[in-house]
């Protein structure tokens, strides 16, 4: 029997930062989350957000992780005899036609700053508490999707490492871009200690039109969400699920009052102290960008209750990379050195394999 064990309850922070690398493959589809024509002001605001958030950490003390797409740690690049970055394999996508860097403007960030980010990698290195800085791939392949080989996928991951160390950091969350997981074991070669998994749940199986309508009904009333599922998915690499998603206020977000978003933050944050559990809230820098102001109050607002609860000696506020090391504690997980690794039996908080 396997059984999660933490002293007090949890909350952990975990954001997708991207900029234009995020969406840049369903621009001029159905899927796009923003219109094109205001991409790229929408984008250029995630400074102004990224300078609160940072504000935000430091006020209330949070440690949060920031999984960075590894192209942002450049600030420059630019092609070679007519071709980007032509040490990277290229995905398959079906829905991307054409070369996957071909919108890439192979430039600078003085000229194109939606597709660069070392002055943000550097504000996020610099900031107090320490933040936890992980992986978000190079360049945004979908790893659960045929069309990411394991080529492919070694090549993203390796690029990261390779550039977060130029810059003396060491990598060790790790985001699957669109929550898609594959490729678990590549991210253990790289000694990644931890991934962000998927939501348990019909409703976050898959992005139907059904799945959706749920998730927004869910969050319109500010149903309570489930605290984390822990797994140990290969010795050493832990998946923390997420347990929700602090949405963004465009489209049919806007619909959803900034006081439901509170209200079930909340609700997940007394689920981990009434359990010791884990509520793991996430969220993208993009969430922010439209009413930009009612977010972040919102924002501060469950950062507010979570430090009160924290001062009350109930509850830990950790980044996904302290939670790990927690969890390869001794006795965190009741019997884990009585058993192999990968067996994972019942337990409050721990997935079954």
């Amino acid at each position: 029997m396997r059984k999660l064990t933490l002293k007090r309850g949890v909350f952990t922070i975990s954001l997708d930062l991207e900029l234009a690398w995020g969406t840049f493959d369903l621009w001029g589809t159905p899927d796009t989350d923003i219109p094109q024509s205001s991409y790229d002001r929408f984008v250029q605001t995630r400074r102004v957000v990224i300078d609160a958030l940072l504000h935000l950490f430091q006020e209330y003390q949070v440690s949060a992780t920031w999984a960075v797409v590894g192209h942002l740690f450049l600030d420059h690049c630019r092609a070679i005899d007519g071709v980007k970055h032509p040490d990277m394999p290229r995905p398959a996508h079906r829905w991307f036609k054409g070369d996957w860097y071909a919108r890439g403007p192979a430039s600078t960030i003085e000229s194109d700053p939606i597709w660069y980010g070392r002055d943000i990698v550097k504000k996020i290195m610099a900031a107090e508490p320490r933040q936890d800085i992980g992986c978000h791939s190079f360049s945004h392949v979908i790893f659960g999707d045929q069309g990411c080989s394991a080529q492919v996928a070694e090549a993203e991951v390796a690029k990261c490492v390779a550039l977060a160390q130029e810059m003396g950091i060491n990598l060790k969350s790790f985001v699957f871009p669109r929550n898609q997981e594959g490729h678990h074991q590549i991210l253990r070669k790289h000694r990644f200690s931890c991934y962000r998994a998927s939501q348990p749940g019909w409703a976050n199986m898959s992005n139907g039109q059904a799945q959706r309508w749920v998730r927004f009904c869910r969050d319109l009333l500010g149903i309570s969400p489930p605290c984390a599922v822990v797994e140990e998915k290969l010795p050493g690499l832990w998946g923390i699920s997420a347990s929700a998603y602090y949405r963004p206020a465009h489209r049919f977000g806007s619909i959803i009052p900034v006081r439901s978003r509170i209200c079930q933050s909340i609700k997940g944050i007394a689920k981990a102290v009434d359990t010791r559990g884990i509520f793991h809230l996430y969220l993208h820098p993009s969430s922010l960008g439209f009413k930009t102001g009612l977010l972040i109050d919102g924002l501060r607002r469950i950062l507010q209750h979570a430090d009160q609860k924290r001062q009350e000696g109930k509850l830990d506020l950790l980044s996904m990379a302290q939670l790990a090391e927690i969890l390869e504690t001794p006795g965190c997980i009741n019997g884990r050195h009585q058993v192999d690794p990968r067996t994972v039996v019942a337990g409050p908080a721990v997935k079954r394999e």
